[in-house]
């Protein structure tokens, strides 16, 4: 077996050092985003255990107005605010109304929506309603987009910026991980400790541990990096700089004047490429409107004479039926008293698992008309748009329904096996402190690492701000301290 040169074995020891304290930082996050990414996966089939019962109804002929549901949600819950309505998919299922009730908007965290009511079409009565605050899969999608810091912080941005760091630095642990595993001398001309773990050395021993570590790591570190990169497109800094990029890539089919509300601010869960597209003004017109709805004929005046009175929710629905929206659509309810409807249909609303992007659809309706005001589909959207709409789609295992789902799963367990093969690793190791490689004084390996890491925050700001705090912390404090120093490999 060739010996590695003093400048191979030197870089080999840096990216090892930079790859254990990537490691380091990232695994209690990564462990943590794995969990809570299998639960929101697994969403519609846990939604459809926990809360069957309230979700579906027995057919019984004619069905009760939709305004008239409104209205009994209404009277259940004094004061609350309804924030979308979405109509039963097939005729065996309830209304679902999401509300936030009064008093608790300013209380709600990171929760976006308090509770989640379901109305039996045919009868009009309640079936019962979830506290979306103690909902499983509610309280999963908060923690991995926000580790709920706005309940102990204030705010969710610390949360939301601290997974976003982590995310950058996962990147740079695949990278120097694939380094490390990269085949030299003899490994090159044996697929064994390469492709195929080495069971004939004794078991439980750190070689056949380091192979599973490296090669189910090796295996799926293009789905990680994908995992890690779509899951960067909802963060604060970087994912606004690529919503930069995909901003004009989209022209807005609105034929009213756009305000300042965007649709992510009023529905966070919407598609991703167009939630930063402005919500049209709703208008109204000075002349009564009527319309036939299947519940028979509907009628209403316009803002101007009954200042209360626009279009009964009914309509909406008659024009979402219109616009040719299939069962599943949303409609999401005007923010204020110029706002308009938002008909939507994409990946995160439907309660089944099948939810390709390239069905994702909304429209904008006039709150006092009925009219349409524009929208999008996913055809108009630019071509990077649709991309990342697809990619964001494949992350949540919606774009291929079951099969999606199933692949995504086996991905993720495999990424808690890296992880977790490389904490016996560790202990194998017997490690004195923290057990860190011992760092390298060669100047030029280290500013190429440094180099590195820098290109890629180009792309990730955060991963290069946090470095300049650990090169800061290793230059002015780690040597001072002999016994940290010794623990972090610097002595």
């Amino acid at each position: 077996k060739p010996r590695r040169t003093a400048r191979q074995s030197g870089l080999y020891r840096a990216v090892w050092r930079w790859h254990f304290y990537a490691g380091l930082f990232c695994i209690p996050i990564i462990v943590m985003l794995c969990l809570t990414g299998m639960v929101y996966l697994l969403k519609p089939q846990i939604e459809s255990l926990l809360y069957g019962h309230l979700m579906h109804v027995t057919p019984a002929g004619q069905t009760v107005s939709y305004q008239s549901q409104l209205q009994t949600v209404e009277t259940a819950y004094p004061g609350a605010t309804i924030s979308s309505v979405t109509p039963p998919m097939s005729p065996s299922d309830a209304t679902e109304f999401e509300i936030v009730r009064k008093g608790v908007a300013k209380k709600l965290a990171d929760f976006a929506l308090d509770y989640s009511v379901w109305v039996n079409p045919y009868t009009g009565r309640i079936t019962g309603h979830r506290d979306n605050s103690k909902d499983p899969v509610n309280v999963a999608v908060t923690l991995h987009g926000t580790l709920a810091t706005q309940r102990f912080l204030g705010s969710s941005k610390w949360g939301n910026r601290l997974i976003e760091t982590v995310a950058s630095w996962a990147i740079l642990l695949l990278i120097t991980g694939i380094f490390l595993w990269w085949p030299r001398g003899s490994r090159r001309r044996s697929l064994k400790g390469v492709l195929v773990p080495r069971l004939e050395q004794a078991r439980g021993s750190r070689t056949r541990w380091r192979d599973v570590h490296a090669i189910t790591g090796i295996l799926f570190s293009f789905v990680a990096l994908f995992f890690l990169v779509t899951g960067l497109l909802w963060s604060q800094i970087s994912g606004s700089n690529v919503h930069k990029l995909v901003d004009s890539t989209f022209g807005t089919a609105s034929a009213a004047a756009p305000s300042s509300v965007n649709v992510r601010k009023i529905d966070p869960s919407g598609p991703w490429a167009t939630s930063t597209l402005p919500v049209p003004v709703s208008h109204g017109e000075d002349t009564p409107q009527a319309i036939t709805a299947e519940t028979g004929s509907l009628s209403w005046n316009p803002p101007q004479l009954e200042p209360q009175d626009g279009a009964p929710l009914d309509a909406i629905v008659v024009e979402a039926q219109k616009l040719h929206f299939p069962r599943g659509y949303t409609i999401t309810m005007p923010f204020d008293a110029t706002g308009s409807y938002m008909i939507g249909n994409y990946p995160d609303i439907a309660s089944h698992p099948e939810q390709p992007s390239s069905s994702e659809r909304f429209a904008f309706v006039d709150q006092y008309t009925a009219q349409p005001l524009g929208g999008v589909t996913h055809n108009q959207v630019g071509f990077f748009g649709r991309t990342m709409d697809t990619a964001v789609a494949l992350h949540e295992g919606r774009e291929f329904g079951l099969l999606n789902q199933i692949l995504s799963l086996v991905a993720v367990i495999a990424i808690l096996v890296a992880v977790a093969s490389s904490l016996v690793m560790w202990r194998k190791r017997r490690p004195v402190g923290l057990g860190a490689p011992r760092g390298v004084a060669n100047r030029r390996i280290n500013l190429a690492l440094l180099a590195t890491a820098l290109v890629l925050s180009v792309a990730y700001p955060l991963l290069g701000a946090s470095l300049v705090v650990v090169l800061v912390f290793e230059s002015f404090i780690v040597h001072r301290i002999p016994r940290l120093a010794k623990a972090l490999g610097a002595a």
